[in-house]
């Protein structure tokens, strides 16, 4: 692995692009493992369940208030295939939203318990929950050094030419 030296502060080496990508799916299928989100009456949601039932969020038949943070991964799919085509720019775009849809999980309040009554069980968020958040966080932290650097080398390789 290549290590950044003082002499090349504008250099990432090109293993992080792929170690990056790989680190995130890595977490994401982690994060299905372990439990997600439990509620006071004892319900535990490991995240494959917060996947396959999560978009029930967006209809306000489960969850206190009507939350759409699910749909942020199907974004994370589409951040990362722009991560991995090297088009940094479009990673952002698509990176940023679903970074911001996947917080706003955090206005969830309740959930609805599976039994009869259907009342509304109040929630707190596990290992599984945070996981899932880092996965949002690494592409866009990463999308936004490597553009950044391929800009400053734009612009060296623009001011070059100006100089001939």
């Amino acid at each position: 692995m290549k290590y950044l030296r003082p002499s090349e502060p504008d250099k990432l080496p090109e293993e992080w692009l792929e170690y990056t990508w790989k680190l995130t799916v890595v977490l994401f299928f982690l994060s299905l493992c372990f439990v997600c989100i439990n509620t006071v009456g004892g319900t535990a949601w490991r995240g494959w369940e917060v996947l396959l039932w999560g978009w029930l969020g967006a209809t306000g038949l489960a969850t206190d208030p009507t939350t759409f943070a699910w749909f942020a991964n199907p974004l994370l799919v589409l951040t990362l295939l722009f991560f991995r085509s090297q088009r940094f720019g479009l990673a952002l775009i698509v990176g940023i939203p679903s970074l911001l849809l996947a917080l706003s999980s955090f206005q969830l309040q309740g959930m609805a318990e599976l039994d009869e009554s259907g009342a509304m069980a109040n929630l707190f968020f596990d290992l599984g929950f945070y996981l899932w958040l880092v996965c949002f966080i690494i592409p866009v932290v990463m999308s936004t050094l490597f553009y950044r650097l391929r800009k400053a080398k734009q612009r060296e390789e623009a001011l070059g030419e100006l100089d001939e």
